[in-house]
């Protein structure tokens, strides 16, 4: 796990590409949070569940769909399964098509799409409307899914 020190919104990121794990970190820190870097579905889950059980979890979650070790989809079940108003971004390269058909019949889905290359719009709206509705540092709120728009 990596930690990048910036803001006091602490945000989960979670992207098996280090280019792209970098990068992700860097819009999250420009935009005054602080991001915790993990490598796969199953470090981000094991992340979010310590800070979830020692009653801090993390404000946001933005994690990549396709990564080995538990992909987005799975991180999307087993976060929400612990705290269903965990707000969630997925950041991804595939189709609109393609990330609804992988969510067909789950129980819980992202709260909101960030479609690559175009990634910063989305990414930038969902950190802003997560710090503006945050009701207590503690107690996350869901933001509306826009569809990648």
């Amino acid at each position: 796990m990596e930690k990048q020190e910036s803001g006091t919104l602490e945000v989960l990121v979670i992207e098996d590409n280090p280019e792209i794990r970098k990068i992700v970190g860097n819009i999250v820190n420009a935009l005054g949070a602080t991001p915790t870097l993990a490598v796969d579905g199953e470090e981000g889950i094991q992340r979010y569940t310590e800070m979830f059980n020692a009653g801090v979890p993390y404000a946001a979650v933005i994690t990549d769909f396709r990564m080995p070790n538990k992909d987005g989809v799975e991180v999307v079940q087993e976060i929400k399964g612990m705290s269903p108003t965990a707000p969630i971004c997925m950041v991804t390269g595939d189709s609109p098509s393609t990330i609804e058909s992988a969510f067909d019949n789950k129980k819980f889905k992202a709260d909101d799409i960030a479609y690559k290359p175009s990634i910063i719009p989305t990414i930038f709206n969902f950190l802003n409307y997560v710090k503006e509705n945050k009701t207590s540092a503690d107690i996350p709120t869901t933001p509306p899914t826009n569809g990648g728009q």
